[in-house]
């Protein structure tokens, strides 16, 4: 059914000027690359191909994905949030979207400048960083343009002006990584954290109550 879908969506791209046989078998081959980052010479064998068109299909088939489902990545009304909010975010009622950063591992790049900006020292490697949004249904409503690992996660949320999005007491649930009290106290959007420990030995009855509601919701 997804895979179907996806073809009538490539169609709906290249204007049926290929055949559904040759977009499905291309939209696997990309599946398979971006799941198993399987070699292109064992891609071509599978797909019974050369490595040049089987590395030619993956970078065209990918760019029609992209165009076809951006789409369906929208930030909802707040009235569609609040209808489908799941039980377990009772106590977080007000939530807008669940933000989270993400890196993908990339290859040392030649560039002096791009690799500097490029290091993660979290992931101790080079990677590309990403800035992830879903309401608290799981619907992924928000993803940020690729920024170098060496980006802070609170850099990429000011750049991508995502405070704009929300209204007035919205509230915006993260991770304790993501440090945006500031941003969020200037616009008067509540920010949803689990407390940090600090110096404590220990949190205390409320700090971790709070912390398993936010890691239930």
């Amino acid at each position: 059914m997804i895979l179907n879908a996806y073809v009538k969506c490539v169609q709906n791209v290249t204007s049926g000027e290929i055949s559904e046989s040759e977009i499905q078998s291309s939209i696997i081959l990309v599946l398979c690359k971006l799941k198993t980052n399987m070699s292109f010479v064992c891609l071509a064998v599978l797909f019974s191909m050369n490595i040049s068109t089987c590395k030619r299909n993956f970078y065209k088939y990918v760019s029609y994905l992209s165009a076809s489902i951006k789409p369906a990545i929208y930030w909802p009304s707040k009235e569609e949030i609040r209808k489908n909010l799941p039980l377990c975010f009772k106590d977080f009622k007000d939530t807008s979207i669940i933000l989270d950063a993400t890196e993908i591992k990339v290859q040392k790049l030649n560039c002096l400048k791009c690799r500097i900006l490029s290091y993660s020292h979290y992931k101790c490697c080079h990677t590309m960083k990403f800035l992830i949004g879903i309401t608290p249904s799981g619907l992924i409503s928000y993803v940020s343009k690729a920024y170098g690992g060496r980006s802070s996660d609170r850099a990429i949320f000011c750049n991508e002006n995502i405070i704009t999005k929300l209204d007035l007491h919205d509230a915006i649930m993260v991770d304790k990584g993501i440090l945006i009290e500031k941003e969020c106290e200037e616009n008067c959007i509540k920010l949803i954290r689990p407390p940090f420990l600090r110096k404590n030995i220990q949190f205390s009855k409320e700090q971790a109550l709070t912390t398993a509601n936010i890691a239930r919701a």
